[in-house]
């Protein structure tokens, strides 16, 4: 029977029993160009559909026995073209968004970076690299990983240049600098106009007198008398209001236009590092850093890199006293890192430790305060993170780590089974800590239970009046659920 036949004889049902003895269904039919509809029926957005209706004459006669039915004269003619169908009402609003979840990667778990789907990364790769949960950098090609992207081809700034940027190349003070390029303090070289020369990184008029020097005078190979300024006198020239320059002692520094003893540190110490007895040395294998950090010896057969003052070699594993991001030696780890010497630098997260160079979850407490199910996993199956009750009437300030049970041998030691269905919008059986004289962490309250023994829970919301708060108002009494009746 083909389905046009039985829509036909659905009709008639209808016709004759009344839609309480019979209904016409609605048929999804799928159709498409490699399976049409057929009788006459027409495929519209993948489903079939009926043709329209038109008014036909009457079908042929009965057939003799011998011969069959008669034919059956033409059918209806063609309908006229139906109405339009009423125009469909818009679509509701959408809703608001929900409140986002709350961050995994925090300061608090995360000493390393915080990639884009928060997941805290150790911050020492060159594709995820920072610290402090801060975002995680990629630091390209043109920069390495040392908890920070630093340059590998730094920028002219006043933490490397004393003298003048020429673009990104710095011009330093002294025979480099000329009347085209005069500067100091990493600012940008200028011209000095002209009767005016530059001396250490200062355009001044030719002569030298106290009248047109703040500095010390000193005379060229040339013979010329020229100022050296206070704020570009190096330790071989040093000197005030107009007077002779004069070189300071090994081991001190001019500062001022008077020599004192010298301070190593970014400032004064830019390209190298600052050793035991507070000099500035360039970088090399014996000492090696730069930005007036502390020198380092390189370990065995790794070598310094004088463009990160770093440690590095393909033996760091074995010979680095700290922790190794892949060749490089980061003799000093900054502080959260978790490692073994020679080891990779790591920083723990979501809840681990360092233990032994190792990061490991420490035992789980009844009670405990959580931001995730994985924080309570050592309370053994069905352990959770509870934050709210289960209809939402009231929240576990902090998180409450916990896990349902029937007994409280399932508890431990440390806790006791209880029953809490009812409590606060709570439902179901959980294990909950032991308190002793009421002290339970801030927004937990310690209910009396079995003799002396008490149980930490969420605070109440109403406590009987005139009562000691020692049990909740309304409701079941709190009781063993192991040894309930």
């Amino acid at each position: 029977m083909t389905t046009r036949h039985q829509l036909l004889l659905l009709g008639a049902c209808s016709a004759l029993l009344g839609f309480s003895a019979c209904f016409q269904s609605v048929l999804e039919l799928q159709c498409d160009a490699a399976h049409p509809c057929g009788s006459g029926w027409r495929c519209v957005q993948g489903e079939c559909v009926p043709p329209s209706s038109g008014s036909g004459s009457s079908g042929g006669g009965v057939g003799s026995t011998s011969s069959g039915g008669g034919s059956v004269t033409t059918g209806g003619g063609q309908g006229g073209a139906g109405a339009g169908g009423a125009g469909g009402t818009g679509g509701a609003g959408g809703s608001g968004g929900g409140g986002g979840a709350p961050r995994r990667c925090t300061p608090a778990t995360c000493a390393g970076c915080c990639d884009s789907n928060d997941n805290c990364q150790r911050g020492f790769d060159q594709t995820s690299c920072g610290q402090g949960a801060m975002a995680c950098r990629d630091c390209g090609t043109n920069a390495k990983c040392a908890g920070q992207c630093i340059s590998i081809t730094p920028s002219c700034n006043s933490t490397n240049c004393s003298g003048c940027c020429d673009g990104n190349t710095c011009i330093p003070l002294g025979s480099a600098q000329k009347d085209s390029l005069c500067g100091a303090g990493a600012a940008v070289c200028g011209v000095c106009p002209a009767g005016q020369t530059c001396t250490f990184g200062k355009c001044i008029s030719q002569g030298c007198s106290p009248q047109n020097c703040d500095g010390c005078c000193t005379t060229t190979p040339a013979g010329d008398q020229v100022c050296i300024p206070l704020q570009a006198q190096p330790p071989q020239s040093c000197g005030f209001k107009g007077n002779v320059c004069v070189a300071c002692a090994a081991g001190q520094t001019c500062s001022n236009g008077s020599c004192t003893a010298a301070t190593c540190n970014g400032a004064t110490c830019p390209r190298g590092c600052c050793d035991a007895a507070g000099k500035c040395q360039m970088p090399s294998n014996t000492a090696c850093g730069v930005g007036g950090q502390t020198c380092q010896s390189c370990p065995g057969s790794l070598t310094c890199d004088a463009n990160f003052g770093l440690c590095r070699g393909p033996q760091c594993a074995s010979e680095c006293k700290g922790c190794c991001n892949t060749d490089v030696c980061i003799a000093n780890p900054p502080m959260g890192a978790c490692f073994t010497p020679g080891g990779a630098c790591s920083f723990c997260g979501n809840g681990s430790v360092c233990q032994n160079g190792s990061c490991v979850t420490p035992p789980t407490t009844l009670g405990q305060a959580c931001q995730m199910n994985s924080q309570c996993t050592g309370l053994g199956n069905n352990a959770q993170c509870r934050k709210t009750t289960a209809n939402g009437t009231a929240s576990y300030p902090d998180g409450f780590c916990t896990r349902q049970c029937n007994s409280s041998n399932q508890c431990g030691s440390t806790g006791a089974c209880v029953n809490l269905n009812g409590r606060q919008g709570e439902q179901g059986n959980f294990c909950v800590p032991f308190c002793q004289n009421f002290s339970c962490r801030m927004g937990y309250f310690c209910y009396q239970q079995m003799g002396t023994a008490g149980v930490c829970w969420l605070q109440p919301q109403v406590v009987d009046a005139g009562m000691p708060p020692i049990k909740p108002d309304a409701g079941v009494p709190f009781f063993d659920a192991g040894s309930a009746p």
